[in-house]
């Protein structure tokens, strides 16, 4: 009997029935719309509903409790034969299941002045039911992680729109065509359901927007030693001072006491009771925009692509060597050649990073090693993604010589870029400004190779 349970338990996970629906109304169509057709060529509404699964996790085995096989590294049975162990995995939920997506959308297709004119808007709103995540908190005694369970619901709701115009006319005789198409995405995702009665800033929790930052304000660096000291026996910032090495001296950061009981912390990491931690931000780039435009004239033809995102935010990892330098170790071998302009000294007392020394950043308890306004990074963006010049040989020249036609061109990608990222690190990217995990779970060696610049020149030939 438990064997049948099993199987049938199995086949559940394995098969699920997701059904979707959608209807439209063209009322340019109908009777009624016949003296507006001429202006307005197209006139649609549409609506969908739709579910999807999701069996995706972080193992193809998650339906049981796995035993993980281990290695002494220090101890050996002779001819390097290092000695084994095992444990059991982490427990299994015996209620898991699919996560549920639902979702319905709302769209609107618009065509006037002969389809020149188009304009697409669509709205969503996406419930994801049964997030899969860690469950709930349990005391440090089970002796175990919490189990993969759905204990989480996620609304997203978003809008997307597109427009575009199209046109040609006359110029000096010859017909000049062009188009722009702009495009605009926007969205927000909540939790609405976890179990977090206390709600914990480190967990997700009912009415958590995704995405949320954390972290302490900051008023600058100390110009002298003395305003060091004399702040620090005011304002605790023990919380602040591994590899502090000497106490607070000129060059260190300032962090303010926001709550005013005279120590600067996380309270109790709450949302009710947060300490000295303020709102500093998303870091999901929930506003994407694009900008297509292009035209053609006497032979040569043009096209440039723009896309970009709004204000997001990025708080480089501790072992981010790109941005943090020697602040995170000592030895990084890349190090920016503008670098130390930007550090403090006392012939620079307004730069933007601290008094030169390691391990402040890759220690989670050093200055830089705690999320803070003065560090995180707006990593929006404009970037010119594609540019493309081209021109078609004239026929009768190209006859000549056999050829039915032939175009030359000019195509760039990734051409240029602005983000307020650049002003004190001109060397990142923002699109590869994120954080990763090592095979060991931590974020050693942490980057990301920089987007590059490809320019080709070509010719097209037909024979």
């Amino acid at each position: 009997m438990k064997m049948k349970y099993f199987f049938m338990l199995s086949m559940l996970l394995l098969f699920m029935f997701f059904p979707s629906a959608s209807i439209g109304w063209r009322i340019s169509e109908e009777p009624f719309f016949a003296p507006l057709k001429s202006t307005i060529n197209n006139l649609k509404l549409r609506a969908s509903y739709g579910t999807l699964g999701n069996q995706k996790t972080s193992s193809n085995y998650t339906y049981l409790r796995l035993i993980n096989f281990n290695t002494f590294a220090g101890y050996n049975f002779g001819d390097n034969v290092m000695a084994r162990y095992t444990n059991l995995g982490a427990p299994i939920a015996d209620d898991m299941t699919w996560e549920m997506s639902k979702q319905t959308n709302l769209g609107l297709d618009l065509a006037m002045f002969g389809n020149k004119l188009e304009l697409t808007v669509e709205g969503y709103i996406r419930d994801t039911d049964g997030m899969l995540t860690a469950g709930m908190d349990l005391p440090s005694v089970y002796g175990a992680s919490s189990p993969q369970m759905n204990a989480a619901d996620l609304r997203t709701k978003g809008i997307e729109a597109s427009l575009s115009w199209r046109d040609s006319f006359k110029l000096f005789g010859k017909p000049f065509s062009y188009n722009v198409r702009p495009t605009i995405s926007y969205y927000t995702s909540h939790i609405t359901k976890f179990a977090n009665e206390t709600k914990l800033l480190s967990n997700y929790y009912n009415g958590m927007e995704l995405g949320e930052i954390w972290g302490f304000k900051v008023d600058g660096l100390f110009k002298t030693t003395e305003e060091a000291l004399d702040y620090t026996s005011q304002v605790d910032q023990s919380y602040f001072n591994a590899n502090l090495n000497g106490g607070w001296k000129a060059g260190d950061i300032k962090f303010v006491d926001v709550d005013g009981d005279g120590v600067v912390g996380i309270g109790a990491n709450t949302l009710d009771e947060h300490g000295d931690l303020v709102y500093l931000g998303n870091s999901l780039p929930r506003l994407h925009y694009g900008l297509t435009t292009g035209f053609s004239f006497a032979n040569f033809d043009f096209s440039i692509f723009f896309e970009g995102t709004g204000n997001h935010y990025w708080y480089p990892s501790k072992q981010n060597y790109a941005f943090w330098g020697p602040y995170s170790y000592g030895y990084p071998t890349f190090l920016a050649k503008d670098f130390l302009a930007n550090c403090w000294s006392e012939d620079n007392l307004d730069a933007y990073f601290p008094r030169p020394r390691s391990n402040i950043a890759s220690n989670g308890g050093g200055e830089l090693g705690r999320v803070n306004n003065r560090y995180i990074q707006n990593i929006r963006y404009l970037r010119l993604k594609n540019l493309t010049v081209g021109y078609e040989i004239p026929t009768k020249v190209v006859n000549l010589v056999g050829i039915e036609k032939a175009r030359v061109y000019f195509s760039g990608e990734n051409v240029a870029y602005w983000s307020p990222i650049t002003k004190y690190t001109k060397h990142l990217d923002p699109e590869s400004a994120f954080d990763r995990n090592g095979d060991s779970g931590d974020d050693l060696n942490n980057g990301a190779y920089p987007w590059q610049k490809t320019f080709m020149f070509g010719i097209d030939i037909t024979f």
